[in-house]
């Protein structure tokens, strides 16, 4: 093998491993946010509230997992009839700036028709609808409602 083909593999090589590394990079900073949903209990502790007696509310956590900020402007979701719905904030959460490996949870009042809720979504500042995992949610939500009491 002469210097010249040397040299000529060598740059083939470097030049696909650049090529190798551009993708890589461009893959992870993309813009993605993984979104779930839970049902959570609001109290505070030694108000003597029972559990079963606190209100229910619909929890929305959202994190930023890609490599470039993104506005978060409304949480909401989409019913199996096609109608959509948005959660209207209480106190005013969205928009929100989430940096890359931030994360934010919104709470909101608790669908009365939960059943009827085909997924849950977030929305960006450029429209893209982000969703949350249907399978996820739907394990999530029959499993017992998120509560943090101090024990006695």
């Amino acid at each position: 093998m002469s210097p010249t083909d040397f040299l000529a593999v060598y740059g083939a090589l470097l030049a696909t491993g650049l090529a190798v590394w551009d993708i890589t990079k461009y893959a992870l900073e993309a813009r993605r946010l993984r979104v779930s949903c839970y049902i959570a209990k609001m109290f505070t502790p030694g108000d003597g509230i029972k559990e079963s007696d606190r209100a229910r509310l619909l929890a929305y956590s959202i994190a930023n997992t890609g490599g470039k900020p993104i506005v978060v402007v409304s949480v909401g979701g989409m019913y199996s009839d096609g109608t959509g719905f948005v959660l209207i904030q209480e106190t005013p959460q969205l928009p929100r700036t989430l940096q890359p490996g931030e994360s934010v949870t919104i709470t909101g009042p608790f669908p009365m028709e939960i059943d009827r809720i085909k997924h849950f979504n977030a929305w960006d500042a450029l429209g893209k609808q982000w969703t949350a995992s249907p399978k996820a949610v739907r394990a999530r939500l029959a499993a017992k409602p998120l509560i943090a009491e101090p024990r006695a």
